[in-house]
């Protein structure tokens, strides 16, 4: 694989978003000319599965065709750390899964109650046939799940390299949020991208990335068909009771991480050793041959590693952001 640039990296993820952000665009008027020609709510859904799966793919091809990457290494694991241990992995998911789902539930309900003053209610989706639920569930749960994570997590922590993981938990939180081009899911997009590229970071796995948004958009899937055939009592009482287990496991795992010291030297030594998100590859060669630039300061290669966005990115997130605010208003 060609070592490329900071520079370079980031400008071909910009560029990525951008082709992702058009196509996103010509899918949108494609399922609202279908939408007008008198498709059925079912049929559009699986024509919105097609779409999807087109949207994210195109680009992430491209990335990886401009940066001489392949689809697997986004999947391999870094080389400075690997968890090891079935049973770390399953602690570990059963936490990032608990903190996802209770974030997504707290934060929603926030949104509910802020944008309610200002006289929005978002209706709540209802599944009534099988067809549309198997078209709602590939594209929610599976496809959603992973060409996501894919983007941003694994494009993104992989073009993002040198920044600190706050840093690029962060970045990837942040164009996660604004990728769903809808402001009344902005806030616990940012929060659940944040807590699954934190986790993400923490393992050195994509796949355990995908398999955290899947875990949430599965919940998310079941407690919607739970609300299309249940009275709203049954519904009101399993999802009181579930989002109770899912907040006493976050509660207990945030106290464990800030005041039970081996699991806070287990969490310090992890993410300090994590400083790039790469392919073994990569980082043997960058082990082996380093050679840093003379001829450039070090305040000049601080200011290049400051430099987090390209042009074309910051293009996306202007975009994204008055798209959803128009999506609001209109």
């Amino acid at each position: 694989m060609v070592n490329q640039s900071r520079k370079d990296l980031y400008k071909n993820f910009g560029q990525t978003l951008i082709i992702h952000l058009l196509l996103f665009l010509t899918g949108s008027l494609l399922l609202s000319f279908f939408d007008y020609i008198g498709f059925s709510q079912t049929e559009l859904v699986f024509v919105s599965c097609i779409t999807t799966v087109f949207i994210y793919f195109v680009p992430i091809k491209y990335f990886c065709y401009v940066s001489d990457t392949k689809f697997a290494d986004f999947f391999q694991p870094t080389e400075k750390k690997k968890i090891k241990g079935t049973k770390t992995y399953i602690i570990l998911f059963i936490i990032a899964a608990s903190l996802t789902v209770t974030a997504v539930t707290l934060f929603g309900k926030l949104s509910e109650i802020i944008f309610s003053l200002f006289g929005f209610t978002a209706s709540q989706s209802q599944i009534k046939s099988l067809p549309l639920y198997t078209a709602t569930f590939l594209r929610n749960v599976c496809i959603a799940a992973f060409f996501e994570e894919l983007l941003f997590r694994g494009v993104l922590l992989f073009s993002f390299k040198k920044q600190s993981v706050v840093m690029k938990a962060l970045i990837s939180a942040l164009l996660f949020a604004f990728m769903h081009c809808n402001i009344t899911q902005f806030l616990y997009a940012f929060v659940a991208g944040f807590i699954i590229a934190f986790f993400t970071l923490l393992t050195g796995s994509l796949s355990f990335a995908i398999a955290v948004h899947f875990f949430q958009n599965l919940t998310t899937f079941v407690f919607t068909v739970v609300y299309s055939y249940c009275n709203p009592e049954i519904q009101k009482t399993v999802s009181s009771y579930t989002f109770l287990i899912f907040l006493s496991i976050s509660v207990i795992s945030i106290i464990a991480f800030c005041f039970y010291k081996p699991l806070k030297k287990f969490l310090y030594s992890a993410l300090n050793s994590e400083n790039n998100f790469e392919d073994s590859a990569e980082s043997t060669v960058n082990k082996t041959k380093y050679t840093p630039d003379n001829n450039r300061s070090n305040a000049n290669r601080l200011t290049e590693s400051g430099r987090f966005f390209s042009a074309e990115i910051l293009v996306y997130i202007c975009f994204c952001f008055v798209y959803s605010i128009l999506v609001v208003v209109l």
